[in-house]
């Protein structure tokens, strides 16, 4: 049998962006955003014809065609390229250099912004804040804010293509009450962004559902419970029957959709079973969201679960995305605090930066207004309107957004000083309501409580009550490094992109995070956790914990994954799997503390 060559070209419906720090990449069907050094980003541009590893490392100049490999079959298995194999005896290989012709038109001769994103990565467009429902938990008030005409939202529209946003996510209010919804559904499509709907569903139909479906990327409903009882607690009377009927109807109506849960103390005993509801009736999604703030001041303190309530939602959506590994978890950027215990480099791939507010998402209200967050729509939020300035105008300039992005500078308290605050930076609507500072610390964070388990931690640990303070040791190899309230151990490996792949088939993350890095010509292997699960205790434990990791990675060179498998089970919550099939004392006490 005559052996073939593997051509990698970029899937045709990802859309490319140049930033200043290389680019970003959207892939619409699946609404992944990937952020992009300079070399993963050219070779993305330079693969719009199909290449050979080999050809595309020469076309860039790269000299490493293993690294080089590595990152294609990362862009690969995120769905960003596909291969095609050719017989050897067929194959021409191009001797064309794309990178300056393809690679400058792409990046064009306008400076790009370096303190922020060139433009947003997608607009929250609320069409109107009319509505059929009256919900306790909305925070729109149902006021009578003009709306705009389909012309002038076809306007907007234009200019986020030209910008090259990513997506639109169109809500209200209610947007179905909108004559013209489908109209302009399709014309996001048309100008190539993605048209995502969320919608209470007491007005979806099958007739409507046939309309959208050729055109939205994603439907979202909301519901708060698996049953009437405790969706309706904060919902309006009789909305639980038509959220389930919805889901029913877009199922058969072949239109992906998901489901946006608040969490609040009343109904998180039951997240499990809201979970399994919307799964059973084909939710491809669940968004997690923390309460905001409401008209009625007194809703949100009644509602808001505690530290560590929020602690119990982390585990129990560990343990959702073990059961359903075919739906995506999502939390909103407010619960950013809940991945705190997933190691650093792997939340920078994912685009993890916490607060998105004038960041990457804008906010503009039914009149054209412009705001960095739709919780925070007060005269002194208004960062412009976008029919009488412009997207441009309003995104590089207003002072609103310039300031908001300044946020890491002016954060006080708590979150200042977090290790965790590049991917959080916690909720500053939250924050101005309970305490009257728009920068002050998160007051839910589990983070930042000055007593309970932290007070009593950071005691027991001999560390100074600031989430700055560490201590590393360096034995034999392995780094360990303590914190405030997390701990890592890291070890390397000589690079190969064999062993890279098989590698991370054993990635984690749950109750602690196992991740493999690449850098240069080794591969990084860290284990971290948050210390909610155990702190190490003497150097006993950190002599035990490095004699573990060397022996994993003797057993790595040796061919052997097995202790990663067990060690993966572990991070993934399959501590009762774990403690039956491995009996090292040794490991098992400092992981049991984990």
């Amino acid at each position: 049998m005559e052996s073939g060559t593997d051509l990698y070209q970029r899937v045709p419906t990802v859309v490319l962006r140049p930033e200043a720090f290389g680019g970003m990449a959207f892939r619409g069907r699946s609404g992944t955003t990937l952020e992009l050094d300079e070399e993963a980003y050219r070779l993305l541009v330079l693969l719009n014809q199909p290449l050979t590893v080999d050809e595309a490392a020469r076309s860039l100049g790269v000299s490493d065609c293993m690294a080089l490999e590595s990152l294609v079959q990362e862009l690969l298995a995120l769905g960003f390229l596909q291969v095609f194999r050719v017989p050897s005896s067929n194959l021409q290989v191009p001797t064309w250099n794309l990178e300056l012709g393809t690679w400058n038109r792409e990046r064009g001769t306008t400076a790009l912004p370096t303190d922020h994103l060139s433009a947003p990565e997608s607009i929250h467009l609320a069409l109107t804040h009319r509505c059929n429902l009256t919900c306790p938990c909305c925070y729109v008030g149902h006021d009578a804010t003009p709306e705009m005409t389909t012309a002038q939202v076809q306007a907007l529209i234009d200019q986020a293509a030209t910008g090259r946003v990513f997506q639109l996510a169109l809500g209200g209010g209610e947007p179905l009450l909108r004559d013209d919804l489908i109209e302009i559904v399709a014309y996001v499509w048309q100008r190539g962004l993605v048209p995502n709907v969320t919608t209470n569903g007491t007005l979806l139909t099958p007739a409507l559902i046939r309309e959208l479906a050729p055109y939205v990327g994603q439907v979202q409903l909301s519901l708060n419970g698996p049953d009437a009882v405790t969706h309706e607690r904060y919902r309006a009377h009789g909305s639980f029957r038509p959220a389930v009927e919805a889901m029913h109807l877009l199922q058969e109506g072949g239109v992906p959709f998901g489901v946006n849960t608040l969490v609040t103390r009343d109904n998180l005993p039951r997240l499990q079973q809201t979970i399994a509801l919307a799964v059973e009736r084909g939710a491809r999604q669940i968004t997690v969201l923390r309460p905001k703030p409401a008209p009625d001041a007194a809703w949100l303190p009644q509602v808001s679960p505690t530290p560590q309530e929020y602690r119990q939602l982390h585990s129990l959506l560990a343990r959702a995305q073990l059961a359903y590994p075919q739906v995506l978890f999502n939390v909103d950027c407010a619960l950013s605090f809940l991945m705190s215990d997933i190691a650093p480099a792997r939340l920078r791939r994912g685009a993890v930066n916490g607060c998105a507010g004038g960041v990457r998402f804008l906010t503009v209200l039914p009149n054209g207004d412009a705001y960095p967050c739709s919780f925070l729509t007060s005269a002194g939020m208004r960062a412009g309107n976008l029919l009488t300035q412009g997207l441009d105008e309003v995104w590089h300039r207003a002072h609103v957004l310039v300031r908001w992005r300044q946020m890491d500078s002016r954060l006080q308290g708590h979150c200042r000083h977090c290790p965790t605050q590049a991917h959080c930076q916690g909720c500053r609507a939250i924050a101005l309501t309970a305490t009257g500072h728009l920068w002050a610390a998160d007051p839910d964070c589990p983070r930042c409580q000055e007593g309970g388990w932290m007070r009593i931690l950071s005691i027991r640990r001999g560390l100074e009550a600031d989430h700055s303070s560490t201590h590393t040791e360096h034995i034999h190899g392995v780094t360990i490094t303590e914190s405030y309230d997390w701990w890592t151990c890291e070890f390397t490996l000589p690079y190969t992109a064999k062993l890279f792949q098989k590698l991370a088939e054993y990635e984690a993350s749950g109750d602690c995070s196992l991740d493999f890095v690449h850098q240069g010509n080794q591969i990084v292997v860290s284990l971290t956790a948050i210390l909610d699960y155990g702190a190490i205790a003497g150097d006993d434990a950190y002599i035990a914990l490095a004699n573990y990791c060397l022996d994993i990675k003797d057993d790595i060179l040796a061919g052997d994954f097995s202790d990663l498998e067990l060690l993966k089970a572990y991070v993934e919550g399959s501590k009762a799997e774990f403690k039956a099939m491995h009996s090292s004392s040794g490991i098992e006490h400092i992981l049991e503390q984990i």
